[in-house]
C-alpha cells in the first residue's frame, strides 16, 4: 500500500497492484509522478493525479466491481529490468534533460522520463548503493560502491576513476566541507562514517603563447660572425684570466706535540 501524507495529516492511501513487498521509490517533479519497483521486477510509474482521483484503499478490495466508486489505478509507463533493484534516484542537470537511474543486482540502468531505456552497464562487483549526480554543463556521473570496498566513478557508461575504501559503503553522498568541494561521505556497514577526497585540485595555470617573430637570416649571420671572431680571439690567449700582483699561496703546517698523556701513554704500552 502507499500512503500519501499532507505534513502531519494522512491524506489517501492506493494499492499498487503486483506489490508484493515495497520496493524503491522516487519522485520525479518534472513528470509529478511517483517511480518504484515493484515484486514483478519491473518499473513503474504512477503520477499523482491518477493516484489522487484513483478508488480509496479502504473500498478497493470490497467495492471493486462497483461502477461509481472511483477511477481505477492505471500505470502511466512499464519497463521490465529482470532483476532486483537496490535503489532508484532521478536526476536532473537542466529543465529538459532529466534522467532515472535504478541500480539492480548485476546492471545500471538510466531510463527517460517516458520509460525509454538510455542505457545499460553491466557491473564486475555486486553493487552496494550508488549515487548519480549531475556536473553543470558537461553530463551526470555515478557513484557506485561494491561489496569489494571499492568504489567507481562512471560517466554515463564509461568507468572514470575507482578508489578503494578501508569499508563497505551501504551509503553515499557528496558534500561541502569549510570550502572544500566534492568530499564524498560514506557510511559503513558497521555504522561509521567517513570524508573521503578523491585527490587534490588541478593547476589551472597555463603558460602564455610565445609570440612567434619573422626572422631575419641577414641580421643573424651577421651576429654569428661576431660571435665566432671573438671567439677566436680568446683562444689565441694563453692566459685567460690575469694575474694577481701578490700571489697567494696556501700553507698547511702541522705540528706534533712531543709529551702524550698519561692514558695515551698507558693505552700505548699495552
Amino acid at each position: 500500500m502507499l500512503m500519501l501524507f499532507e505534513q502531519e495529516s494522512y491524506s489517501f492511501g492506493r494499492f499498487l497492484p503486483g506489490f508484493l513487498l515495497p520496493g524503491p521509490l522516487t519522485y520525479s517533479s518534472r513528470t509529478d509522478s511517483f517511480i518504484t519497483v515493484s515484486s514483478c521486477r519491473q518499473i513503474e510509474s504512477y503520477r499523482y493525479q491518477v493516484l489522487a482521483l484513483a478508488k480509496d484503499a479502504e473500498i478497493q478490495e470490497t467495492e471493486q466491481q462497483k461502477i461509481g466508486s472511483g477511477k481505477k489505478l492505471v500505470v502511466d509507463w512499464i519497463s521490465n529490468i529482470g532483476e532486483q533493484a537496490l535503489d532508484i534516484c532521478v536526476v536532473s542537470f537542466s529543465q529538459l534533460i532529466s534522467s532515472i537511474f535504478v541500480l539492480g543486482e548485476r546492471n545500471l540502468f538510466c531510463f527517460k522520463d517516458n520509460g525509454q531505456i538510455r542505457f545499460i552497464k553491466k557491473l564486475d562487483h555486486s553493487p552496494s548503493c550508488f549515487l548519480p549526480y549531475s556536473v553543470p554543463g558537461t553530463a551526470i556521473n555515478t557513484l557506485i560502491g561494491n561489496h569489494n570496498s571499492i568504489l567507481h566513478v562512471y560517466q554515463d557508461v564509461t568507468l572514470k576513476w575507482a578508489a578503494q575504501l578501508p569499508h563497505i559503503p551501504v551509503a553515499a553522498r557528496l558534500g561541502k566541507l569549510l570550502n572544500l568541494k566534492g568530499v564524498i561521505v560514506t557510511l559503513s556497514d558497521s555504522g561509521y562514517l567517513q570524508c573521503s577526497y578523491l585527490g587534490t585540485d588541478p593547476s589551472l595555470f597555463q603558460a602564455p603563447k610565445v609570440e612567434a617573430r619573422n626572422i631575419n637570416y641577414a641580421e643573424y649571420d651577421t651576429e654569428m660572425n661576431k660571435l665566432q671572431k671573438i671567439i677566436k680571439e680568446v683562444r689565441k690567449i694563453k692566459d685567460i684570466l690575469p694575474k694577481s700582483e701578490k700571489s697567494e699561496d696556501f700553507a698547511l703546517g702541522v705540528t706534533v706535540l712531543r709529551d702524550l698523556d698519561s692514558v695515551s701513554v698507558c693505552k700505548f704500552e699495552c
